[in-house]
This record gives structure tokens, C-alpha cells and sequence, in this order.
């Protein structure tokens, strides 16, 4: 079964502002890349949300998250229930990581 998926407000944001940055620096055919890969990479943890491994870095909260990289900076952080995938935060790879907590459980 296919579950719902629900992008935070924040990790849309993040998404299209990664969008607009790789189509201005690189071109509209690796922006054109970038979110293939999104879309193939939602549609997959759609279908098996187990398909990516624990976050390591947010491994003490409450929900258990998880990330896909879908290119060659960035990944998805997201974590479900039954029902919906939540997508909590589009990661650029190149920034801190223990900064990540308190950007996905920012409400």
C-alpha cells in the first residue's frame, strides 16, 4: 500500500530554494535531474518508507527519522506512520549536522 505524503511548509521551502540555486549556478537540465530524483525517491519511500536507514544524527528524538540522499548535496528527512510519510526537512549535505535537530522538529 502507497502511503500519503505531506511535505512540511519549511522542507518545501528548502526544496525549491535548493531548485532555484542548482537551476541558477548549474542549469536547467541538473535542476531537471535534482528533481527526478526527488519525485523517483518520494514515489519509493511512498511504496516502503523502510527503504532508507535511520538518521544517525537525530537518533535521541522522539520520532524515529530517516534520509535518502536523492543527490549529490542534499537528502530527504522524513519519518511516517501508517498512513502519511512526513517530509521534515530537505538536508544540504554540506552544512553541520548536528544543526539538523533543530531544524526538522521546528514547528
Amino acid at each position: 500500500m502507497e502511503l500519503n505524503v505531506v511535505w512540511s511548509t519549511f522542507s518545501q521551502n528548502e526544496y525549491l530554494k535548493a531548485l532555484a540555486y542548482v537551476h541558477d549556478e548549474f542549469g536547467l537540465k541538473a535542476a531537471r535531474e535534482l528533481q527526478t530524483s526527488v519525485d523517483l525517491w518520494i514515489q519509493r519511500i511512498a511504496q516502503n518508507p523502510d527503504i532508507s536507514a535511520p538518521e544517525v544524527f537525530l537518533k535521541n528524538e522522539t520520532r524515529q527519522y530517516r534520509s535518502k540522499i536523492v543527490g549529490k548535496h542534499n537528502k530527504l528527512v522524513y519519518w511516517y506512520d501508517s498512513t502519511t510519510v512526513y517530509i521534515s526537512d530537505f538536508w544540504d549535505m554540506r552544512r553541520d549536522p548536528s544543526k539538523m535537530s533543530k531544524r526538522v522538529t521546528k514547528k
